[in-house]
């Protein structure tokens, strides 16, 4: 079994800062002979209620398995499930932890410097190509590091000695409209700039492509530079002078500063890793630009890519549709997971309580409390290289079961499974080479397997409160036999099966003697008392495939098959057994018995049956006045 794990909090894993993040701490830490488990998650995603279980994510991690933890702040859009990890971890986590922040860190950080090349970019274009009017079009939806990086900006122009001018400096959101609006302010000056200077690649490229459609050339009539380093800008032509954010390598300097920690050694200054600018044909410099067909083509493969997993989807949503089984669902999943590229292992755990009914459901349905406890985790579906291994149960003091851990990948990436508040467990994947492939459509995948699961619950859920409601009109409150409805309903199809495998039948009228002076005597509650202990003793008495009821009062019918004076009397004597033996325990002040009557026939029909109970009733009077008389 392993011993020495790293884990790492993230949130949208499937972003490229995120991939390249993950994809530098696990080559670090294997390079080590560290095993890695990343817990991520979705939150700040417009999903209404959907999202509220997102905080399951502190369930999965027993913190104690850890050497230590890497702590990816900054990619949480919520801050309160960032809080609420950042409090978990303080709480119980005792191993050393390193964050990846921009601000306001709480651990011991590492940090990107993605700001000051900005100061690099503007130097770049004034001593390397003469440049003297520089514009800076800045970002009005994150004014905050915008402000940052028009700092360096405005201190390359000072170093320089290039006086700094206000009209030169321009904000727009990602529009066209609003892009388009920032140029011609710029486009209008007397003295228009000779380089742009823009936020980001994608506003960059949006202002290239505006600036080729008025019929502008790229660099000669306006140098351009962006800053974030997309293949969509390094794919262009010209391709896009920029500012490589080295986000692998941020990953790679998080473990390094974890490792050291580990051994000891504490470092009280934050680690940065500062970005580097990366040099094309946008600016003047002649980097050579990779064709326009090559980023076609991918893109092409992009989407059909997209494509085939949203129609997987689509499918998988349809084929999960109804389902009412978990071992059903289990089954269809693994169809599904087949068909996931790139995946080494694929496990769904669920928490033993995942399925637990509600205290809602439990009082309205009468139903007893489920003590199935919440450290026992049901492994349902496990899948290693396409083979589908055993379900089983396991401890939740580790993330899987022991001997999935022999053999294991050395990464795993945990995600919650939850609809709305409720937590159901997680899935743990593991990919080939350790290279993960998490695309933003597993998203769609991971709700279709928690619609699914909150559907079998739900059912669950319905099934019994059915029930329950079938057996608030069909049985009877007090003694929990058919009432007179519920009698009706069952008492057909079994007078129909009866007369269709010609069988006898057996009707049979019970009351109790002397009701009523107990009603009188001792009161209404003891009355009921005493009815109970009737249906009690019809229900012991009766055979199994015996329909017994309560129609009112103390009048209690049996309906059954294939009986003789012989078995009735049998059955007549067992319920006076069961009363006299009763009569001997308890302490009360009356003694309960009953009178019992029955007809059996082989002629009949289904409108016959009141005709048959009548003939029984008129017998119990018989043998009531039999003992009123002395005579029994």
């Amino acid at each position: 079994m392993r011993t020495q794990k790293i884990g790492v909090f993230i949130s949208h894993i499937f972003g490229d800062y995120q991939t390249k993040l993950c994809q530098g701490i696990i080559d670090k830490a294997t390079e080590y002979g560290f095993f890695v488990d990343i817990f991520c998650t979705t939150d700040g995603e417009n999903l209404g209620d959907y999202g509220k279980g997102e905080k399951s994510i502190l369930r999965i991690p027993s913190l104690a398995e850890y050497e230590g933890i890497i702590f990816a702040s900054s990619t949480y859009l919520l801050d309160e499930l960032r809080d609420d990890i950042h409090n978990m971890l303080c709480e119980k986590c005792h191993c050393p932890i390193i964050e990846i922040a921009q601000e306001s860190p709480a651990f011991p950080t590492v940090t990107q410097d993605n700001l000051s090349p900005t100061f690099d970019v503007v130097e770049h274009l004034i001593t390397v190509h003469n440049h003297t009017r520089i514009a800076y079009l800045g970002n009005s939806l994150e004014p905050k590091y915008s402000a940052v990086r028009l700092k360096y900006y405005k201190e390359a122009l000072v170093k320089h000695n290039l006086p700094f001018a206000e009209e030169y400096c321009v904000d727009a959101d990602y529009s066209d409209a609003s892009i388009r609006s920032a140029l011609d302010k710029l486009l209008n000056l007397s003295e228009r700039p000779q380089a742009i200077v823009c936020y980001n690649d994608r506003m960059a490229l949006i202002v290239m492509a505006w600036l080729q459609h008025m019929g502008y050339r790229i660099p000669e009539d306006f140098a351009l530079t962006g800053c974030d380093c997309l293949a969509m800008g390094q794919e262009n032509t010209p391709s896009l002078s920029s500012i490589d954010f080295p986000i692998c390598d941020v990953g790679k300097h998080a473990v390094d500063a974890l490792l050291t920690r580990i051994d000891g050694k504490n470092e009280a200054s934050p680690l940065v890793v500062r970005s580097k600018v990366v040099y094309g044909g946008s600016c003047g410099c002649s980097n050579p630009s990779i064709p326009h067909l090559r980023h076609d083509h991918k893109l092409v493969r992009r989407i059909e890519r997209t494509e085939t997993a949203l129609l997987r989807n689509i499918n998988m949503s349809a084929r999960l549709q109804g389902v009412t089984d978990i071992d059903e669902g289990a089954d269809i999943l693994e169809e599904f997971v087949r068909e996931l590229p790139g995946l080494k292992e694929f496990h769904l755990c669920l928490y033993g309580d995942w399925n637990r009914l509600s205290r809602q459901i439990q009082t309205l349905t009468l139903s007893e409390s489920e003590d199935l406890g919440s450290d026992i985790v049901l492994l349902k579906l496990a899948m290693r290289d396409g083979i589908r291994l055993p379900e089983c149960t396991f401890s939740k003091h580790g993330t899987l079961p022991d001997y999935i851990y022999r053999n294991a990948s050395h990464v795993y990436v945990y995600s919650p499974l939850y609809f709305e508040e409720k937590a159901f467990g997680y899935v743990a994947l593991s990919y080939d080479q350790n290279q993960i492939q998490y695309p933003f459509t597993f998203f769609s995948w991971l709700m279709n397997l928690n619609t699914m699961l909150k559907s079998i619950v739900d059912k669950r859920n319905m099934g019994l409160l059915i029930n329950r409601l079938e057996d608030i009109y069909t049985r009877d409150d007090l003694t929990g036999l058919y009432n007179r409805q519920g009698f009706k309903l069952v008492s057909e199809h079994f007078l129909a099966e009866a007369e269709n495998q010609k069988q006898s039948l057996f009707a049979a009228v019970f009351d109790l003697d002397g009701l009523k002076l107990i009603n009188d005597t001792y009161g209404h509650l003891e009355g009921n008392f005493a009815i109970q202990v009737l249906g009690h003793a019809l229900e012991s008495a009766v055979n199994d495939n015996d329909i017994c009821a309560r129609l009112g009062g103390d009048e209690f019918y049996i309906l059954g098959t294939d009986y003789t004076d012989e078995t009735a009397k049998v059955l007549i004597n067992r319920v006076e057994k069961y009363l006299n033996n009763y009569n001997r325990l308890q302490t009360k002040p009356y003694t309960i018995s009953a009178s019992g009557g029955y007809f059996i026939t082989s002629e009949f029909t289904l409108s016959d049956l009141q005709e048959l109970f009548d003939k029984a009733d008129r017998n119990m009077y018989t043998t009531k006045k039999k003992k009123k008389d002395g005579l029994l």
